[in-house]
């Protein structure tokens, strides 16, 4: 946040998760009020599952993922925020549950713009759940995407640990 805020203005938005509901909350919390005096960094620590955000022409919707399913996306989307869905053209959904790569594109209809859900990687190690599960071998790393204002998504980064 530190060395992003020197460039540009920074929002933070946190996502409550089925794995650390309560201090993930205070972590934010936390970390928000270290940068209380900041003009240029933002906070969302709002509890709420699903998180939108307009920038130009995007719509971005950020949820943690282990509640409503991936293929109800656009309609939620659509439904629970219609007018920035109808002020946009490009239109993103980011998930982080699944803790490993997926992409996965969904078509509202043949007259409605699509979005694409990215299913995002974790910085986690595997723990005893995941190892009796059967979820071990993803490259822990984390992911950023840049869009333009008018353009949409025009370029995706990963750090790999």
């Amino acid at each position: 946040i530190e060395r992003l805020m020197q460039y540009a203005d920074v929002d933070v938005v946190f996502n409550p998760s089925n794995h650390d509901y309560m201090s993930g909350f205070m972590l934010a919390d936390s970390v928000s009020s270290w940068f209380n005096k900041s003009k240029n960094v933002n906070f969302d620590c709002d509890i709420i599952h699903r998180k939108y955000y307009q920038y130009g022409q995007n719509m971005i919707v950020t949820t943690h993922g282990d509640g409503a399913k991936f293929g109800d996306m656009p309609l939620l989307m659509a439904s629970e925020n219609p007018q920035m869905w109808a002020d946009t053209r490009h239109r993103y959904a980011y998930v982080h549950h699944l803790h490993h790569k997926q992409k996965h594109t969904f078509l509202a209809g043949k007259d409605f713009p699509g979005i694409n859900l990215e299913v995002l990687r974790s910085p986690s190690a595997s723990d005893g759940w995941h190892h009796r599960n059967g979820y071990t071998g993803a490259p822990q790393a984390i992911e950023g995407f840049i869009h333009h204002p008018t353009g949409g998504r025009v370029a995706s980064l990963a750090h790999i640990f």
